[in-house]
């Protein structure tokens, strides 16, 4: 219910027997593994919305972008997401892919791919960052030299 079938094959006998399991068992299932912006394999074989497909690798932002995680566990996943966004900002910030070591903007793209951030997450964040050091600039450039205030006082 929570995995799937193991490397011999299913447990069950049918499709039927599986989902009456499913049915027998769903809420100890769900309470114990629908968190965390994943869904166990019961949920994925008779609960999945129509036209949604399971990727491990992008459960989360999957899950994310269908709207299917709300209140505390969404609240949780996109704070998780920000501080690995904002990790990813560090001056000191680096990747390791395939033997490589990766940097900057290169470093920080497959980052967002390996949390699994949602683009538009990525992008509204990215947006606002530029925003901040907009505004961090103008007001350097704006604000008295400290001699000037020195000066002044």
């Amino acid at each position: 219910m929570w995995l799937g079938p193991g490397p011999r094959g299913s447990l069950f006998r049918s499709r039927e027997q599986l989902h009456d399991a499913w049915l027998q068992g769903r809420a100890e299932v769900m309470a114990q593994w629908a968190k965390n912006g994943r869904r166990p394999a019961g949920w994925w074989e008779f609960e999945r919305p129509a036209g949604l497909s399971f990727n491990e690798d992008h459960e989360q932002s999957i899950l994310w972008e269908a709207g299917i995680l709300v209140g505390e566990e969404k609240a949780e996943l996109e704070a998780w997401w920000w501080r690995e966004f904002e990790r990813a900002h560090s001056p000191d910030f680096f990747v390791s892919a395939g033997g490589k070591v990766l940097y900057g903007a290169k470093a920080r793209r497959k980052h967002f791919r390996d949390v699994d951030i949602p683009r538009v997450l990525i992008e509204a964040w990215t947006q606002g960052r530029r925003r901040r050091t907009r505004t961090i600039r103008k007001l350097r450039e704006g604000a008295p030299a400290p001699a000037q205030i020195a000066a002044k006082g």
